[in-house]
């Protein structure tokens, strides 16, 4: 079935979302760990992508694949995101911005070409419970473990449905400590499967796919190897913090 993700990085990191608050207490290791570069690939086949952050630790830009695509991001006062620039080759793409209401969160996309469309997240109790993507016909709807990754996502659009099942470890996310949750990041651009900035993925229902992990002394992942044996494919991850 055809997604809407525009970029999908099959399994790097895993993030979580919460609408107005971080879903799980991090533990505390006396500093702040920010992710800053993550190369990932096979072999020679090797791309980067590289974040950045305001100081009050919140992502503000990420470069994917060398700056391929970029991403800006702008947060109101509330310490919510409120707008996101995509750049293609160094020209603004598209632009979303994001209005919140207590149950809900409203997007609206404007275009290059003049084109616009919108896009909607339902809360309940404060955290997405359901993504709406008219442009597809697509309604995600997610689930969560105690600690707040999401265990399930069942998909489903005009011809077909499909579930997807996850297992996490028990180590750090490695944007489990930015200043503040990014829907666009976690939810949109699949920069992770799924999305949750809690724990790590270590294996999925999405065929035999699994992903081993090496961890830091703090338990944040410095390398992982990400496997998928219906499809015969490896790749490998290697992770570099900014360390406060």
């Amino acid at each position: 079935m055809k997604f809407f993700y525009t970029l999908l990085v099959i399994i790097f990191v895993t993030f979580a979302f919460n609408a107005c608050k971080k879903d799980a207490p991090k533990k505390n290791i006396g500093k702040v760990y920010l992710l800053k570069k993550l190369t990932r690939g096979t072999g020679n086949d090797q791309a980067i992508d590289e974040y950045s952050y305001d100081a009050k630790n919140r992502l503000i830009a990420t470069s994917i694949n060398s700056g391929v695509v970029k991403y800006i991001y702008t947060y109101d006062d509330q310490n919510r995101l409120a707008k996101v620039e995509n750049y293609s080759a160094n020209s603004l793409y598209s632009t979303q911005n994001y209005t919140y209401a207590s149950d809900a969160v409203n997007i609206t996309e404007s275009y290059y070409d003049g084109s616009t469309g919108t896009k909607k997240f339902e809360l309940t109790g404060g955290r997405v419970s359901k993504f709406f993507n008219p442009g597809y016909n697509e309604t995600l709807t997610y689930s969560y473990d105690a600690k707040g990754n999401v265990t399930t996502i069942f998909i489903t659009n005009v011809v077909d449905a499909d579930t997807w099942n996850y297992v996490y470890d028990d180590k750090n996310g490695p944007l489990s400590m930015i200043g503040a949750p990014n829907l666009h990041v976690f939810y949109l651009e699949r920069v992770g499967a799924p999305y949750t900035n809690i724990n790590n993925v270590v294996s999925t229902t999405q065929g035999d796919v699994k992903t081993d992990y090496v961890y830091n002394a703090d338990g944040f992942p410095v390398s992982a190897v990400f496997t998928d044996k219906a499809n015969n494919l490896s790749y490998t991850y290697t992770y570099e913090y900014i360390i406060k």
